[in-house]
């Protein structure tokens, strides 16, 4: 698996009552990001995806919420990767939210290029 996409939103929450930051990560598996990327995409149609999504309120003294959301049936080869990867999406996506990393910053942190 491999993380290739970091998105930072800071505003207010979907209501409007609230400041938010949200921190998602996502990665794919190499075989299917490879084959996206040589048909001239850009990964994100992968058919395997792990996603972390943090959301922490800036106003309120609540707790973070998280998501997580997977793509990958039963039977898929790399449904036990998927898995295995979503502890270190929690890991960097708590990195960027406690370091106060913006979205640029964050590409260049953890994928070593600028923010697309």
């Amino acid at each position: 698996m491999r993380v290739n996409y970091i998105v930072v939103y800071e505003g207010d929450s979907p209501s409007g009552e609230h400041q938010i930051r949200r921190i998602t990560v996502g990665a794919t598996d190499e075989d299917r990001w490879n084959e996206e990327i040589r048909l001239g995409g850009n990964g994100v149609d992968a058919s395997t995806l792990a996603m972390f999504t943090v959301t922490h309120f800036q106003d309120k003294d609540w707790a973070d919420t998280e998501v997580v959301e997977i793509l990958a049936l039963p039977g898929n080869p790399h449904r036990e990767e998927v898995f295995s990867i979503l502890p270190g999406l929690a890991t960097i996506a708590y990195r960027i939210l406690e370091e106060g990393l913006t979205e640029e910053q964050a590409y260049k942190t953890f994928l070593g290029v600028d923010a697309v």
